[in-house]
């Protein structure tokens, strides 16, 4: 009998998702690699794993914007100390048009190098805004529709590895198994969840881009975009919720 086909072990399927992987730029958790069960001809009835992988950009662009109330406090006294026509621009245009200005480096805002009316250049107020930024970390949970979490991402910080720019980031979750009485997993074709929990405790769902949005057994999530909603940020942050 010729050698048998379609049957593949543990170790080259790995290696061949490792490579793929590294091939588009994703990333894997020290703390948490890819790992898959080995492939079978017969399906037998147990948990799995599947992947979450947040392509190219998508987590720095989400830690570009997101917010906790304590830097939103700390911009709001940065604010406190605007005078002529920074202060001027600031209450005819609002908080979010001034900070998207101001990382944009429009000239509007009238900032230089040298001398402005805040008392520091243009690039010490955003390294102090980047110093305070670097104390803030999260981490990312998936949860089913009963709001039970399964996986979690490590901890995630501020302009460290994954978070930034052109890099991906991925970790695996558990398919449930059948041959329990206890629901340890998402099920096949559940929908999941994500949640932010950042280091206040804070605890948020996101809005999220991706592809395809369930669970299925050694399958692929790939999310594109991460958010708050309007109606969730009114929770996770008022302060910033009422200056927007």
């Amino acid at each position: 009998m010729g050698k048998r086909r379609g049957k593949f072990s543990r170790s080259t399927t790995l290696n061949a998702i490792r490579v793929s992987n590294v091939f588009t730029g994703v990333t894997v958790s020290l703390a948490d690699p890819i790992t898959i069960p080995d492939k079978v001809d017969d399906i037998v009835s147990k948990g799995s794993d599947f992947q979450v992988i947040f392509i190219y950009n998508t987590l720095y662009n989400f830690f570009t914007t997101l917010e906790t109330s304590s830097l939103t406090r700390f911009k709001l006294n940065i604010i406190n100390k605007l005078k002529g026509s920074l202060l001027e621009y600031y209450r005819n245009n609002g908080y979010r048009a001034f900070w998207l200005a101001f990382y944009n480096n429009e000239g509007d805002l009238n900032f230089n190098e040298e001398s402005d009316e805040v008392g520091l250049s243009y690039a010490e107020i955003l390294q102090d805004i980047q110093k305070f930024q670097q104390h803030i970390s999260f981490d990312i949970k998936l949860k089913d529709s009963g709001g039970v979490t399964y996986a979690s991402s490590a901890t995630l910080k501020y302009n460290e590895s994954v978070t930034l720019p052109n890099n991906s980031y991925s970790f695996s979750a558990p398919l449930n198994d059948s041959l329990t009485t206890a629901k340890d997993g998402f099920a096949a074709n559940e929908t999941v969840f994500y949640h932010l929990t950042d280091d206040s405790g804070n605890t948020v769902p996101l809005t999220v881009s991706a592809s395809p949005t369930v669970a299925a057994n050694l399958s692929q999530i790939r999310v594109s975009s991460l958010s708050i909603s309007t109606l969730n940020l009114k929770t996770y942050n008022n302060l910033l919720y009422t200056l927007l």
